[in-house]
């Protein structure tokens, strides 16, 4: 099984020193590279914290790669195309939260896009409506949008919300699998405490799917999805 890469990190500040502090600790866990990701105001500040990512790329040299990812969360299909035209050829990733069942079934149409993140912990529309079907899936492997099963979110969600976060993971994974739809799991991690390394992140898939070959392929996943923008 080989590295895997932290596609979805989301530090509370942009400082140097946090962003160092993430970088240190993922070098220490092995991991192939993170992805910091940020809800972003304007392509000013979208350009402001860019240029302080790529600066570890170009002067300290780590040992891991560093990715920028912009988080768009919207209501509004016509709001939400519009994020995505204007932010996509300043982010490494662009990353969609799904905020209702019809921006989740936007987010699967759209060709820009490259992580969904569904929110059915959260949101009750959601967790009755929102589970994928098989058009929803292929539309993701056709568009190449990976799913995100968020670490973080089994730490902070307890009795029935993680209940029904469980339900909607192997769900997910049952019909992913099928359908060689793309998938990942990410840390999540909003301090670099939190950060987890390859076999942590991927116990998520064990206790569901206990085939190496399926994460391998998430492993691969990443690493495919990182490294087209390299």
């Amino acid at each position: 099984m080989g590295k895997i890469y932290d596609l979805f990190v989301v530090p509370q500040n942009y400082n140097k020193s946090t962003i160092n502090e993430f970088i240190k600790t993922a070098e220490k866990l092995d991991l192939n590279g993170l992805c910091f990701c940020f809800e972003i105001k304007d392509l000013i500040e979208a350009k402001k914290i860019k240029e302080i990512l790529y600066s570890f790329k170009s002067k300290k040299k780590p040992k891991i790669n560093i990715l920028f990812g912009i988080i768009i969360n919207e209501i509004h299909k016509n709001k939400l195309y519009q994020k995505i035209n204007l932010f996509r050829n300043i982010a490494d990733l662009l990353i969609a939260k799904a905020t209702s069942p019809e921006i989740q079934r936007a987010i699967c149409e759209a060709k820009k896009i490259d992580l969904l993140i569904r929110n059915y912990a959260i949101n009750l529309e959601l967790q009755k409506y929102g589970y994928f079907d098989v058009a929803m899936t292929n539309l993701c492997k056709k568009n190449n949008i990976a799913n995100i099963i968020i670490f973080s979110d089994l730490i902070v969600l307890y009795r029935q919300k993680r209940s029904n976060y469980l339900k909607f993971i192997k769900a997910d994974l049952k019909l992913f699998r099928k359908k060689k739809a793309p998938i990942i799991v990410a840390s999540g991690a909003k301090t670099f405490f939190e950060l987890r390394d390859k076999y942590s992140l991927l116990s998520i898939i064990n206790i569901f799917e206990r085939d190496d070959e399926f994460r391998d392929r998430i492993c691969k996943t990443t690493k495919e999805i990182a490294e087209l923008t390299l």
